[in-house]
């Protein structure tokens, strides 16, 4: 028998409430400037306490479970936050040194996807730490390599780099740590298709004459 989850009303009011902020922190019209985040909205981010919305209160965190912290992730994705952040929230997953480098602001990460010894990083402007999964693999924690070359700068809303060569990892996820990262992609990929519905809604609404 399957069973489905739904939200109760305060872990409603509170992605609502988060989701109010990350509006005012991260408006879409930012995106015709630049994809990356500055270092006031990495601030905003980070005050607001989502960057580590998941780790323990002792840890600096605020202990939220995977319900509450997949809800919040929700809403980055609908407002196309840049895939840097995300892959600082699913750092936090991996161990006490993910958590540590996530916490200090000693890290600077990007998501990178692939296996064979190639793999394509997603963003990676400034980015010294490297988040990696792949199906081969649990998800790795790298120091971010000293060479990749561009794969595409334009078709997609962050630039592709392909590398390889990453070298042994920092930290290693558990089957645990590996089960809340996929749920922290899923959440992120729910957001961005409300935002997509959200974008067609309005535009459906607009009168054009042909």
């Amino acid at each position: 028998m399957s069973e489905r989850y739904l939200p109760d009303r305060e872990q409603i009011a509170l992605a609502r409430s988060m989701g109010e902020s990350l509006r005012s922190i991260l408006p879409l019209s930012r995106l015709q400037g630049s994809h990356d985040e500055s270092a006031a909205t990495w601030t905003a981010l980070r005050d607001l306490g989502v960057l580590g919305i998941s780790m323990p209160a002792e840890d600096g965190g605020s202990g939220l479970d995977a319900a509450e912290e997949a809800l919040i992730v929700i809403e980055l994705g609908r407002q196309l936050v840049a895939p840097s952040v995300l892959a600082t929230l699913g750092a936090t997953h991996l161990g006490s040194r993910g958590r540590h480098l996530a916490a200090e602001g000693e890290g600077r990460f990007a998501t990178a996807y692939g296996g064979s010894g190639r793999f394509v990083v997603v963003g990676g402007q400034g980015a010294n730490l490297l988040l990696v999964q792949c199906d081969s693999a649990p998800p790795r924690l790298f120091a971010f390599p000293p060479s990749s070359r561009v794969l595409d700068e334009k078709l997609w809303s962050t630039r592709l780099l392909e590398t390889a060569g990453l070298g042994e990892p920092l930290a290693t996820a558990t089957p645990a740590e590996a089960m809340r990262l996929r749920l922290l992609d899923a959440a992120a990929l729910a957001g961005l298709a409300q935002a997509a519905l959200d974008m067609a809604v309005r535009y459906a609404g607009v009168p054009e004459q042909f």
